[in-house]
C-alpha cells in the first residue's frame, strides 16, 4: 500500500512544475498587457476607488472597458484586497504583484473577457498549425486549470500525458518551451539533503527491495539513457529518482 502511495505521489508531483510554469507564464503575460492596454501601470486604482463608492466605470485612463471586463477586473480586485477593499495588499503591489495574487479563475475571466485584444499577445496558431480560436483556447485552458486545481487538492490527475500536452501548446503561445523549461529548472533545483534518521526494517515503504529492471529514461534533447534500478516492481522502479535503492538496516 505503502509504495502503490508514493508512486502515485511521484505521478502527481512531476505536474506541479509544469502547473507552475503555466501560472507563471500566463499571469506574467496577462500583467504587461493590462498596463500596456490601459496605458497605466496601477491599472486597479480607478476601479478599486470606485468600488469603494459603489460605482461603476466606463472606461480606465481613457480606454473604454465594457461591463464584463469591469466586472471580471472587479472580481479579481475583491478576491485581493477583500469584501471591504481593506487589507492594503493592492496599495503595496504593483501590477505583477496583483496578478501573482489573483485566482487561477481570475486569470482565466480576464483573458476571456478581453479577448479580441488579449488575442492579439498569441501567436496566431496552435503548433499543429490549427487557428487559435477563442472556444478552443478556452477549452483547453480550463481543463489544464482544472487538472492543476485537483493536483492542489490532493486529488489524483487522470491523463496526465494529456494535460502536459495542453500546457505546452498554451505556453508555447507566449513563446514559453515548456520542456526547455522543465529542464532548466531541474537542473537549477537544489539537493535535498538527507536528515539524520538512519533508514531502518522498521521503515516498511522503503525496504524489502530484491529485483533488478534496467530502466530507460528520456529527457528533451537529450539521448535517452539507461540505468540498472533495484525495486521490488516495474512500477516502483520507474517512479524512484537517481535509480538507487535505499539502505535499509538490518533488524
Amino acid at each position: 500500500m505503502h509504495r502503490s502511495y508514493h508512486r502515485k505521489l511521484a505521478e502527481q508531483a512531476s505536474l506541479y512544475p509544469v502547473f507552475h510554469i503555466l501560472e507563471s507564464g500566463y499571469r506574467a503575460k496577462l500583467g504587461s498587457w493590462l498596463e500596456n492596454d490601459y496605458g497605466v501601470d496601477r491599472w486597479w486604482e480607478p476601479i478599486l476607488a470606485e468600488l469603494r463608492h459603489d460605482r461603476d466605470l466606463t472606461e480606465v485612463n481613457g480606454v473604454a472597458i465594457t461591463h464584463s471586463a469591469l466586472r471580471a477586473l472587479q472580481n479579481l480586485i475583491k478576491n485581493v484586497e477583500g469584501d471591504r477593499y481593506d487589507r492594503g495588499v493592492l496599495a503595496q503591489a504593483d501590477g505583477h504583484g496583483v496578478l501573482a495574487r489573483a485566482k487561477m479563475s481570475d486569470i482565466e475571466e480576464l483573458i476571456f473577457q478581453h479577448w479580441p485584444h488579449f488575442k492579439k499577445e498569441l501567436r496566431g496558431r496552435f503548433s499543429n498549425g490549427s487557428l487559435v480560436e477563442q472556444a478552443t483556447f478556452k477549452a483547453k485552458f480550463k481543463r489544464v486549470r482544472d487538472a492543476r486545481n485537483e493536483a492542489y487538492h490532493h486529488r489524483e490527475v487522470g491523463r496526465r500525458a494529456e494535460i502536459v500536452g495542453l500546457a505546452e501548446e498554451l505556453l508555447d503561445l507566449i513563446d514559453v518551451h515548456l520542456g526547455s523549461v522543465v529542464d532548466h529548472a531541474a537542473q537549477l533545483a537544489p539537493k535535498i539533503q538527507a536528515s539524520g534518521v538512519r533508514a531502518d526494517a522498521r521503515h516498511l515503504a522503503l525496504c524489502a527491495v530484491d529485483r533488478s529492471f534496467r530502466i530507460e529514461t528520456v529527457q528533451h534533447g537529450r539521448d535517452p539513457a539507461e540505468a540498472e534500478v533495484t525495486a521490488m516492481t516495474g512500477g516502483d522502479a520507474i517512479a524512484r529518482p537517481e535509480g538507487r535503492a535505499p539502505d535499509c538496516a538490518s533488524s
